[in-house]
């Protein structure tokens, strides 16, 4: 339902959705009706979207059992993966704040972000979360409490007048972000007529708010597919 009405936010007369999810993992938990459609092509790897949520609830344990807490935060660093988006989702499904690095920084860059966010993890490429994905055991996402306006994620802007800066989106941003683009969708589709999930191609990094919050994000709300071509931009190979 796209019904609107007033409610206060931060102290605000806010319009909102009626009826919406209150965190991403609300939205998590219901992408779970999609069972065995695929989330995301990684070259010739892919992952579902029960095998997704499933690999989310094993690395959210990870997470706690490293000590990350609400409010925490957790880097991320390395290319457009399946990997990058779990760490994603388990990060914000415990209440924690993900921080996505900028892949093309300099060391010097990439120091100076780590000192202003000041994680209490940093997961890189290196990271041992592919054992994680297929695991056998299937366990519910740890349940923790998370409000509407807890920060979600911090992305950097680009920093082209001087150093970037940390931009802090909370859970109602990305979830009302994702409404409105549902919303746009359907506005354009005849009644009557049925369209298949999308499958979208991609070359957008996940540190950027088109590749994460209107690319993988959005993407998991409406059960479409995201497809990346791993490394350098080729023609001939995508």
């Amino acid at each position: 339902s796209f019904d609107l009405t007033t409610e206060d936010v931060l102290g605000v007369p806010t319009t909102v959705f009626a009826q919406r999810h209150r965190s991403l993992r609300a939205l998590l938990d219901a992408s779970r009706e999609f069972g065995d459609r695929d989330y995301l092509v990684d070259g010739e790897r892919r992952i579902s979207y029960a095998q997704h949520y499933d690999a989310v609830a094993r690395v959210a344990r990870l997470l706690q059992q490293r000590g990350v807490d609400t409010g925490d935060r957790v880097a991320i660093l390395g290319r457009n993966s399946i990997e990058w988006v779990v760490t994603f989702w388990a990060t914000v499904s415990i209440g924690a704040v993900a921080v996505g690095l900028n892949a093309w920084w300099s060391e010097e860059e990439l120091r100076y972000a780590v000192a202003d966010c000041e994680p209490s993890q940093v997961i890189d490429d290196m990271a041992p979360i592919t054992e994680l994905l297929g695991g056998p055991e299937r366990l519910p996402v740890p349940d923790v409490d998370v409000a509407e306006d807890d920060p979600a994620v911090i992305l950097y802007t680009s920093g082209t007048t001087g150093r970037a800066k940390g931009a802090t989106h909370s859970h109602r941003n990305l979830l009302c972000l994702v409404q409105v683009q549902q919303h746009l969708t359907a506005s354009r589709i005849p009644p009557g007529i049925e369209v298949p999930p999308s499958r979208t191609l991609t070359s957008t990094p996940l540190f950027h708010v088109s590749g994460l919050h209107s690319g993988v994000v959005a993407g998991l709300g409406a059960g479409a597919t995201t497809v990346w071509q791993p490394g350098r931009f080729d023609a001939v190979e995508t």
